[in-house]
């Protein structure tokens, strides 16, 4: 399977005028040692004119989100989200700093529903890839299904620097999974549910993402591991699985580490 990533890839993209068009970016963070999770999503609805930024920190059970709707027509360029990719497809510093909510609301989701918070939470990180991100454009044609995503990739990187939670700092380093996707989402009739499980290994030195999707009442279902000389296809069985159970062709999928957030 080949990419056809580039650097400019990591940046803003012009939206097409298509129905349901996005651009999202989406980094999910774990330090095991101090049981520490960051996240950070960005979604830029053009229908809308707004960008939806949500952002949670989770330091030893304890969870602090902040999600606002901001005018505007880059994810990267939320006013309190700062982002240098100084290397495209490598590396990146991200910053951001808000004022968000405790706990979660009734139904278990983000306690900051844009209704604003009073305790600081954000982060200051560094991260970096060491395999290439995968490039999910040939994967969908090995399920049998349209690129409901239109463009969409994934990389496993490993971080470090402060996340701020209330009134504490804490120095954290660990596994990141991040997420990029443009164009046109074309879910209807495509998906009734999905299962997405990415995985960061060997320090980063190996990823692994697999996803189920439930469409007209059948599962299909791919896993796709890089671990440096390009994204190798280690099942097509409908289910995405978690630590030590085998794929069909009798490897283990998931090595070492499953990031949890």
């Amino acid at each position: 399977m080949t990419s056809g990533l580039t650097g400019a890839d990591e940046f803003r993209h012009e939206t097409t005028g298509e129905a349901n068009w996005q651009e999202n970016y989406m980094f999910l963070g774990w330090d095991e040692d101090r049981s520490v999770g960051i996240y950070l999503h960005l979604g830029h609805l053009p229908d809308r004119g707004m960008v939806d930024a949500r952002v949670l920190v989770s330091v030893g059970g304890q969870v602090v989100s902040a999600a606002e709707e901001v005018a505007g027509v880059e994810c990267l360029a939320v006013p309190w989200v700062d982002a240098d990719i100084v290397d495209p497809l490598v590396r990146w510093r991200l910053r951001c700093a808000s004022h968000g909510q405790p706990g979660y609301d009734e139904h278990g989701w983000l306690a900051a529903g844009r209704t604003g918070g009073s305790l600081p939470v954000g982060f200051d990180i560094e991260f970096e890839s060491v395999v290439p991100a995968v490039d999910y454009a040939a994967a969908w044609s090995k399920m049998g299904v349209s690129n409901i995503f239109s463009h969409h990739y994934e990389a496993g990187c490993r971080w470090r620097g402060r996340v701020t939670l209330g009134g504490s700092d804490i120095e954290c380093s660990g596994m990141l999974i991040r997420d990029h996707s443009w164009g046109p989402r074309n879910l209807v009739d495509a998906v009734d549910l999905a299962w997405w499980m990415p995985v960061v290994a060997d320090d980063g030195r190996s990823f692994t993402t697999g996803t189920s999707l439930l469409r007209r009442g059948e599962w299909v279902g791919l896993m796709l591991e890089e671990r440096g000389d390009g994204p190798e296809l280690i099942s097509t069985d409908q289910w995405v699985r978690v630590d030590g159970l085998p794929a069909p062709n009798g490897r283990d999928v998931v090595r070492a580490y499953l990031l949890r957030i």
